[in-house]
């Protein structure tokens, strides 16, 4: 008996024991690897810690950096600005950053679609000649100074600025040509690229590098001084460009523009177009440096064809499609008198004619020849024939067209000179 309860008690220690070792090992936490992790949170230093979070701050700027970054294409919204600091249609630059932004009034959270400002914010070239545009002068001078517009039959009727209907008006727009912004002439159809002002350059290095640049495409060249005088604005001087589309244009008296003609009667000499007025004058090739800008386009040459209209004869230019008197008997007179001649002539029983605008007169020059420099039939080859255009820089002068050469010049208008009359066709 003593024997069988000596034995259940040590049995039922063994038990308790037991028991009391599967509850410590059950109130035991095992970490994610299955080893038991008998440290305290509370004793984890504050470095520690902060290891980690930098630690885990590194990896997220690295996967930031992985992302490909969304770029913007230029002029759009947030997309770089154009270099003369413009932005596609609908959006100004922020110079400051040098992105593009929407204007104050169209602040939306929408972005504009390229396709609409392509198709609907783009006016349809129209495909005119230098003779169909006018020279932008809109205000009148007598011998001196600037005078209120006269009426018919008085001094001083019968200039640029009152025929202003029988031309078109310069227009120009920007438009997008494979990523890249030029200016586009409404009216032309010619396309230009901004002149690259912080530098000169004789004429031949600026013919290879309009040939040559990759920019919008190619097929650029300088254009010819009918082309130039395309977007020349002789409503202004100094310069005599349209600032916004021609931004940041230099304004000294000898800054020029090369074409891409060189003087019949010599080639070592080219023309250029002075940038703060607008005249047409020749240089040395080599000896010479001068700005540029590279266009896209071509200007047919003038074609002539003469008629006789009741007994007289008329020459009729169908490029521009205006109608020239042809016999003008060597007339010289004052600017005046010649304002007054064309407003009183009739001829080939017309009575509409009038003293065409420095346009319509440097339309007929032909940069290829020389003495006469045009293809106008009987053109006097030596002398100077006005226009109604006056110098606005200083209004004692306007403008004349030397048809020995084809230089564009000013000249006083007291000057006895030449005249030849034109109308529009009806």
């Amino acid at each position: 008996m003593k024997k069988s309860c000596l034995v259940f008690i040590i049995l039922f220690f063994f038990i308790l024991i037991v028991s009391c070792g599967n509850s410590k090992k059950a109130n035991e936490t095992p970490d994610s690897e299955g080893i038991i992790n008998d440290e305290d949170p509370a004793d984890t230093t504050e470095d520690e810690l902060t290891d980690t979070e930098e630690e885990e701050e590194i990896k997220d700027d690295d996967y930031e950096e992985e992302e490909p970054a969304s770029e913007k294409k230029r002029g759009t919204l947030g997309g770089e600005c154009y270099p003369n600091k413009t932005c596609n249609i609908g959006l100004v630059c922020d110079t400051d950053n040098n992105i593009c932004i929407k204007k104050e009034e169209d602040l939306k959270d929408d972005e504009p679609d390229e396709d609409l400002y392509e198709s609907e914010h783009l006016e349809k070239t129209k495909r005119l000649k230098l003779g169909n545009i006018c020279t932008n002068q809109d205000k009148c001078y007598n011998e001196t100074e600037e005078i209120p517009c006269p009426e018919p039959g008085e001094d001083f009727y019968g200039q640029d600025a009152q025929y202003t209907d029988k031309c078109a008006k310069q227009k120009f727009q920007f438009r997008i040509v494979s990523g890249e912004q030029v200016v586009e002439d409404v009216n032309t159809g010619f396309q230009w690229r901004k002149v690259p002002m912080h530098k000169t350059y004789s004429w031949g290095g600026s013919r290879s590098h309009c040939n040559n640049i990759s920019f919008a495409d190619d097929d650029w060249n300088l254009p010819t001084p009918q082309e130039l005088l395309t977007i020349i604005d002789n409503g202004k001087d100094h310069p005599a460009l349209n600032n916004e589309y021609f931004p940041e244009m230099p304004d000294s008296d000898d800054a020029y523009l090369w074409t891409g003609n060189y003087c019949y009667f010599n080639f070592n000499l080219s023309w250029a177009a002075g940038i703060y007025d607008g005249q047409i004058m020749h240089f040395n090739n080599d000896e010479t440096t001068h700005y540029f800008m590279c266009m896209k386009g071509t200007n047919p040459a003038p074609s002539f064809k003469t008629s006789v209209v009741n007994g007289e004869e008329i020459v009729h230019e169908s490029v521009s499609g205006l109608i020239w008197q042809k016999n003008t008997d060597s007339i010289n007179l004052t600017w005046k008198e010649a304002l007054a001649y064309c407003e009183n002539l009739e001829y080939a029983g017309f009575d509409d004619w009038r003293l065409p605008n420095k346009n319509e007169l440097a339309s007929l020059i032909n940069y290829e020849a020389e003495a006469p420099a045009s293809d106008f039939p009987d053109m006097e080859g030596i002398f100077y024939y006005w226009s109604s255009s006056s110098y606005v820089s200083d209004p004692t002068y306007a403008w004349a067209q030397y048809f020995y050469d084809g230089m564009v010049w000013r000249l006083d208008k007291t000057k006895d000179v030449f005249v030849r009359c034109v109308r529009n066709a009806k």
